[in-house]
């Protein structure tokens, strides 16, 4: 069997290092997959792709040239007659790649749903306009429908549809917290008498990290021992950089870049605060749990990544001052233990494999 992967952007991202866990724990002996993006804007993840075998295809390297992108990837299908077509989309605009799909003649064709809204921008009403159209008409070329949360399935496919709820499964005994290693991180660190509050995800507007500065002016009146670990890279960061050197944080703010030792990280943490203005699901949220983290989220965090305790969901409209509020109630909190709640609730990702291999080759979970 020959399944095309598609994402738009091949990167650091959490589509990217859930696709590569997922692969690497499916039984892949029956199965010829390649993996097809628009852009590729780092090599972090390819000795990942090389090592299990799998060709990772780019079409026009630009994101901006659709039409080139489309004509390439119909040529692509034409040749290669893959039996599914994978489609892990943010916007609705890209189930077009269903269409060039259908009429190249794959048979099946799966839509998921990574996305739950879009980023801020100048031309965002616009793009709204566009993806509103979009999962309208193109949603007609889709034979599967899936999704990484409610909130996704509602934001990606129309009023109605019916579509499988698939977990975004993590390596669950890989982020059980380690006290030793935590405090050897804090140590490279330079953290070692710090309160850190940290965030894990791509330095974008979405992502909304400049009201972690904020959240960080209040904390450190009442703990200033506080500082913030950002971890990974985008385009805001040097406005990022900028900003907190005006708000007086340049040496409680560390930018650490991307790193693929992200369980280590989480480790050193304290409590891990998603100020996202929109998620798709927040894979980063159930690591954290793993870890035993506490996890402060705004509600643009879907509900679905909160299956512990350890989750508390806050309005950005409370303000940078409630949150660090909250923040400061829940120093001192102990690490618990969360793996047995997290392969119960489904996300291991062990078990995620195991459906999405039957969904290919049945057509029918397990």
């Amino acid at each position: 069997m020959k399944i095309c992967f598609f994402c738009q952007i091949w990167g650091t991202g959490g589509i990217e290092s859930f696709l590569l866990n997922m692969l690497e724990h499916m039984d892949r002996s029956d199965l010829k997959i390649d993996i097809v993006v628009e852009k590729k804007i780092s090599d972090l993840y390819l000795s990942r792709v090389e090592a299990m075998g799998l060709r990772l295809k780019v079409l026009s390297g630009s994101t901006r040239k659709l039409c080139e992108n489309l004509a390439a990837f119909q040529a692509l299908m034409l040749e290669q007659e893959y039996d599914i077509v994978y489609l892990n989309i943010y916007q609705a605009l890209s189930m077009l790649y269903a269409r060039a799909a259908k009429l190249a003649g794959v048979p099946v064709r799966i839509a998921h749903a990574h996305g739950s809204g879009l980023r801020p921008s100048t031309t965002r009403q616009l793009k709204l306009f566009l993806h509103q159209v979009s999962k309208n008409i193109f949603s007609r070329y889709i034979t599967q429908f899936w999704a990484c949360s409610g909130k996704a399935a509602d934001f990606m496919f129309p009023k109605g549809i019916n579509y499988r709820f698939i977990p975004d499964g993590i390596i669950i005994d890989q982020f059980i917290f380690n006290s030793a290693i935590r405090e050897k991180m804090r140590l490279e660190l330079g953290l070692q008498n710090c309160y850190v509050m940290g965030n894990v995800g791509r330095l974008s507007s979405e992502k909304n990290q400049a009201f972690l500065l904020d959240i960080l002016v209040f904390l450190k009146e009442k703990c200033p021992e506080a500082v913030l670990l950002l971890v990974g890279e985008g385009e805001e960061r040097v406005r990022l950089e900028e900003r907190a050197k005006r708000l007086g944080l340049s040496d409680k703010v560390l930018f650490y870049g991307v790193s693929e030792n992200v369980p280590h990280l989480l480790w050193a943490m304290d409590v891990l605060v998603i100020s996202s203005f929109v998620e798709g699901f927040g894979i980063v949220a159930i690591e954290a749990q793993a870890a035993g983290l506490p996890v402060l989220c705004s509600l643009g965090v879907p509900p679905e990544a909160g299956p512990t305790d350890l989750v508390e969901f806050l309005s950005l409209d409370a303000g940078a001052e409630v949150w660090a509020d909250h923040i400061r109630a829940g120093q001192g909190a102990v690490r618990i233990e969360t793996a047995e709640i997290l392969k119960c609730a489904g996300f291991d990702i062990v078990s995620t494999a195991k459906i999405v291999r039957s969904l290919f080759t049945t057509g029918e979970s397990i």
